[in-house]
């Protein structure tokens, strides 16, 4: 339901489950080296409002395996897992092959398309200097002293939404009825962002495209966008 037409990297492969029928997947991708060749084809993206990866968090595995494969050591010596390069090497070299990824979708912004990030989420211990220390959901992105590529993320993005479900304790349990909540601004439980006004959360609701049409201002009786 965002503006279209759409293009979608499914790097999950969830897509044949959820719609056999789509039309709309960039084909013949299985490596971080394809997603951007994909993105950088003259003229494959003329007429395309909007591209979806999903998700980003399969994107930075497959740059973890690209950097595996084709990045030696200072001694020209493979490795077998990004922890081969010595202390906090590997991951500045995922950094700079991630963010090649990203200067690729600027590209695309730039051009007037909208990009949409699928991500995972982890939860993440938050240091309070005021307190006890609380757990946070936030993208499933890697972060370490040299390279703290999530922070790179939510910098770059807009919007940063997050979708949770609906639980209320009592008794010390935790109960739920399956609903959801898109929370729109960082909260305690969650990281979160947006640019523009936006209601705090919205309650998700399958196929409503509130969420879209307040983001892209879109007109949805009749398909426009502004």
């Amino acid at each position: 339901m965002a503006p279209g037409p759409v293009a979608i990297f499914d790097l999950d492969r969830s897509m044949a489950e959820l719609r056999p029928d789509a039309a709309c997947v960039v084909q013949d991708i299985k490596t971080f080296q394809d997603v951007r060749d994909a993105l950088a084809t003259p003229g494959a993206w003329d007429g395309v409002k909007t591209i979806i990866i999903d998700s980003f968090t399969a994107l930075q595995d497959l740059a973890e395996a690209h950097v595996i494969k084709n990045v030696k050591t200072e001694k020209g010596a493979t490795v077998s897992s990004i922890e081969g390069y010595g202390f906090g090497k590997g991951y500045r070299h995922l950094y700079d092959a991630l963010l090649l990824a990203l200067a690729d979708l600027e590209t695309h912004l730039r051009a007037g398309r909208n990009v949409i990030l699928v991500m995972h989420d982890q939860t993440v211990t938050v240091p309070s200097p005021e307190g006890e220390d609380w757990l946070r959901y936030q993208p499933r992105l890697f972060s370490t002293k040299a390279a703290k590529f999530d922070e790179r993320v939510r910098e770059w993005l807009s919007y940063l939404f997050f979708v949770g479900y609906d639980i209320k304790v009592e008794d010390k349990v935790g109960k739920g009825h399956g609903t959801r909540t898109i929370t729109t601004r960082e909260m305690p439980h969650c990281i979160a962002k947006r640019r523009t006004e936006l209601p705090d959360s919205l309650q998700y609701v399958q196929n409503d495209p509130k969420i879209w049409d307040l983001v892209f201002k879109t007109d949805t009786d009749k398909g426009e966008t502004t």
